[in-house]
């Protein structure tokens, strides 16, 4: 974000974030952010804020978490439901669907839970090796 100096239009930010500016305006279709424009031009115009959201929706979306669960995480920033600090309190954010949401969303909640296990497998392994190395030493 440092090297944001002045805002970028679309295809430059899209640059900047290895995405396509399809995907931007994407996700600024679906809500999950919203881009201030120039008022002489009508372009977007992306500064340090909107690359740091579209930073955090990319991370995301790489893990895999859906639109919804993802939208639903930066309206609860948005509407002031406070700093999320703790891997648990974004881990409920993103896998609690509202009633409105539809049955997909539970996919989020398997994310989640797959990530808990392989830690968990990954501790074991570290475990089993130094009880292996223990043994041999």
């Amino acid at each position: 974000l440092e090297r944001i100096s002045k805002t970028l239009n679309t295809s430059s930010a899209a640059r900047l974030l290895g995405l396509t500016a399809d995907t931007l305006r994407n996700w600024e279709r679906n809500g999950l952010l919203r881009v201030p424009r120039n008022p002489a031009n009508g372009y977007r115009q992306y500064g340090r804020a909107e690359v740091g959201r579209l930073r955090v929706i990319r991370m995301l979306c790489e893990a895999g978490y859906s639109m919804m669960a993802i939208l639903r995480l930066l309206n609860h920033l948005d509407i002031g439901g406070g700093e999320i600090t703790q891997g648990q309190e974004i881990a409920r954010v993103l896998d609690t669907p509202s009633g409105e949401e539809d049955f997909l969303s539970i996919a989020d909640q398997w994310l989640t839970t797959l990530h808990a296990q392989e830690e968990r497998a990954q501790q074991m392994i570290l475990q089993l090796e130094a009880t292996l190395a223990e043994a041999t030493s």
